[in-house]
């Protein structure tokens, strides 16, 4: 980070693009953070492992991911960026898609750029709205239709859906709390 640059907080929302009614996040982060330990913060609040592919993406700036030399493909390394050389100002935003097999797109805004607080150095989720499906779940075409399934309990697939997802899963409910608590677990 450019010394000369002011240790601020972002306050972020990530919103999975064609998801209806809308699943997002809203995250806090400092803006110091490195581009491949934001992607971990990302991940929790999600529900998932990390255990697939992601970049960035920007309208300014190209991609950015883990640098892979089998494939011919212009990206910078994201553990050389942090998440104030990205977004700088408010309302601007960025790309975070993860896993490019089911291609699950974000939309990252940077909505408002908070004072530093020295009392929080983890990421955190501040809220959210509706669950995500499991990783490798089929992207959000899979989800919609999965969704369609339980609100059908006559419908053909609905106990190999059921079976599949868990009885406990809740489309609606986020826990905020709980995906803080994994961070501080994994992270800290």
């Amino acid at each position: 980070m450019n010394t000369k640059q002011l240790r601020t907080t972002y306050q972020l929302k990530a919103s999975l693009e064609g998801s209806k009614p809308l699943i997002w996040r809203c995250l806090l982060a400092n803006n110091d953070i490195k581009l491949d330990t934001f992607h971990l913060f990302i991940q929790v609040p999600m529900g998932w492992a990390s255990s697939l592919s992601h970049q960035y993406i920007t309208k300014d700036h190209g991609f950015y991911g883990i640098k892979d030399n089998d494939f011919d493909f212009d990206i910078k390394e994201e553990s050389k960026f942090r998440l104030s050389q990205l977004p700088k100002h408010e309302t601007e935003s960025l790309i975070y898609e993860y896993d490019f097999g089911d291609s699950w797109i974000h939309t990252v805004t940077l909505e408002k750029i908070r004072p530093f607080d020295p009392d929080k150095k983890l990421t955190y989720c501040v809220t959210g709205k509706r669950a995500y499906l499991s990783e490798d779940g089929g992207g959000i075409w899979s989800y919609s239709d999965l969704l369609t399934i339980l609100e059908d309990p006559k419908h053909p697939e609905y106990e190999e859906k059921l079976d599949w997802i868990g009885d406990g899963f809740d489309p609606v409910t986020v826990d905020s709390r709980e995906s803080n608590q994994l961070l501080l677990e994994y992270y800290c």
